[in-house]
């Protein structure tokens, strides 16, 4: 997840609605205010304050262009296959805000619940991927395997079994039994 942006994005949203509403409600003031006295400074403040609104505005569907092109790209991506995945963490997000580890503890009806799986590779630090219930359960902290990502989706992950770090104890270091 990209916390960061996100938290930027909603922080220009409200500025831009601020600007928006604000503008448009101080420049309607000094309209009315205005309209008995004809008052060049009450009716140049009003400008002003209308483009703020108007700048307001401009904020408002600039975010909203880059939130949506943000979003889009992550699902556009082509799929990406990682031969050396390594899974950092798993975790879920429940309808009530909290972080759960533990799956016993999870409901996998509730449609709220946020799947997330942490993934390093070479060449990549920790990302964060969601995933579905299916994925996330095949996931175990600490394994190796290979995973296909797209954007930030985690659509597949295939766990290496008895690699050299894993041990077997009935089988040598090439592969051939004792």
């Amino acid at each position: 997840m990209k916390r960061s942006s996100d938290a930027a994005y909603s922080n220009w949203l409200i500025a831009g609605i601020g600007m928006l509403v604000g503008g448009f409600l101080l420049g309607a003031m000094m309209v009315i205010a205005g309209s008995g006295s004809r008052s060049i400074v009450l009716v140049a403040m009003a400008g002003l304050f209308f483009l703020v609104s108007f700048a307001g505005l401009v904020v408002l569907v600039v975010t909203l262009s880059a939130g949506l092109r943000s979003t889009s790209r992550s699902t556009k991506a082509a799929p990406l296959r990682l031969d050396a995945a390594r899974i950092q963490a798993r975790y879920a997000i429940n309808s009530l805000g909290e972080t759960i580890f533990d799956e016993s503890y999870l409901d996998f009806e509730d449609p709220k619940t946020k799947l997330y799986v942490r993934i390093s590779a070479p060449g990549m630090n920790g990302s964060e991927f969601k995933c579905q219930a299916p994925v996330w359960t095949r996931c175990g902290e600490g394994m190796e395997g290979t995973a296909v990502i797209q954007g930030d989706w985690l659509g597949q992950f295939f766990p290496k079994i008895a690699g050299p770090s894993q041990g077997d104890p009935y089988r040598r270091e090439s592969g051939a039994p004792n």
